[in-house]
């Protein structure tokens, strides 16, 4: 999950429950600008999944460096969707994201 300017809100951690609900899904890595948002999304994963969850400042770094993501879940605000979506599908990661693509046309 990808969250940045703001850290993980309301809606991504709505998003998030839903995820975890997810039999076929693990929960591996977040990238979040802000700590206190990305530690809280890292022992809610936790819990559920025990240590190893990996967390990071830049959604780049976690790109690079997690080779088992198969897909990210974007929850950045609007202005930032195509900029994040773009760089996972470059990393070929299949991506889930609201809201629109982009601020404008």
């Amino acid at each position: 999950m990808i969250g940045t300017h703001g850290g993980i809100g309301p809606r991504a951690t709505y998003d998030l429950g839903g995820i975890l609900k997810q039999p076929d899904c693990q929960f591996v890595a977040v990238a979040d600008v802000r700590k206190d948002c990305r530690e809280s999304v890292k022992q809610r994963t936790e819990a559920k999944y025990g240590s190893g969850v990996a967390a990071y400042r830049d959604f780049r770094e976690m790109l690079d460096k997690e080779k088992n993501i198969d897909a990210v879940a974007v929850g950045t605000p609007d202005h930032n969707h195509a900029v994040v979506s773009m760089a996972a599908i470059k990393h070929g990661k299949h991506v889930y994201c609201e809201k629109p693509l982009t601020h404008d046309i």
